[in-house]
């Protein structure tokens, strides 16, 4: 008989993530008040009392391979956040990141926060998790930081389960503002990773501005079928169209992959109040 969950929902957080932002901008947008007003908000109405806490460990090198190249994975490590002009200009090379002396590790932490969440779900420990972490991955591609993402915290979670837990359904929805490109292209020809995204596209106007960010691109070979692109082409949507798209597209798509598991890319900025 299987054992019971001892908790509903676990959560992992560090406050060492809170410690990355953009050196030369102060008052970036994508700032640890990302996080921090999120952590507030939970201890306000008690909900963490509820949950199950999960320990964040910085991710290893072999995790982090499971995704991204050896290479990438070296530059970064290397990446000269002594100096704030070659920081810019090792950024550069980047579309939309920024880094600074705690964001490598910071990056780990949120990866192997993510995993050690998984581990306990598939552990029985608890039912399902909340990963507060950040920098944010589902931009970042295997040998890319882009938009302000460093590593792919999501693709390495679904890489993992299937490797180490040998699930064969795994669903990632993305709600996030931007279409996450870097985990489309991660699991584009697979079928044991259904990828939904809805995002806003505005024709390809909003960035990233990709053509397979919009409804045709639907995977290739064993992928084909498996990646479903929601683009919104007007803007000033309400609760009740992102409602209207959950029960009649993504639900329905859903319930007919019967994951094993889900996995959510909770991106905010979409949420009234964010200025994208």
């Amino acid at each position: 008989m299987a054992t019971q969950p001892s908790a509903i929902t676990g959560y992992t957080y560090d406050e060492f993530m809170l410690k990355h932002e953009c050196p030369w901008a102060k008052h970036h947008h994508e700032s640890p008040r990302r996080l921090s007003s999120i952590l507030d908000r939970c201890r306000e109405l008690s909900l963490f009392d509820r949950c199950l806490f999960v320990k964040c460990t910085k991710a290893t090198d072999e995790d982090i391979l499971l995704f991204h190249k050896e290479s990438f994975l070296k530059s970064l490590s290397q990446a000269p956040c002594e100096n704030i002009e070659q920081l810019k200009e090792f950024c550069r090379k980047y579309e939309d990141v920024y880094m600074n002396e705690f964001s490598f590790e910071a990056a780990k932490l949120a990866i192997g926060g993510s995993l050690n969440l998984l581990d306990s779900i598939m552990t029985n420990k608890c039912q399902n998790g909340f990963a507060l972490v950040r920098p944010p991955g589902h931009h970042a591609m295997e040998n890319e930081m882009n938009g302000f993402c460093l590593f792919n915290n999501v693709v390495i979670t679904a890489k993992t389960a299937i490797e180490k837990y040998n699930l064969q359904r795994i669903l990632i929805i993305d709600w996030d503002v931007h279409h996450g490109q870097g985990t489309q292209y991660a699991f584009y020809d697979t079928n044991k990773v259904l990828y939904i995204s809805t995002h806003r596209y505005e024709y390809g106007q909003f960035w990233p501005n990709l053509a397979e960010s919009d409804f045709d691109a639907i995977g290739e070979g064993n992928g084909r079928g498996f990646n479903v692109n929601i683009p919104l082409n007007k803007t000033g949507l309400k609760n009740v169209d992102y409602l209207y798209i959950f029960f009649n597209i993504i639900l329905p798509i859903a319930y007919e992959y019967d994951p094993d598991l889900v996995l959510i890319s909770a991106g905010y900025d979409v949420a009234l109040g964010c200025p994208e």
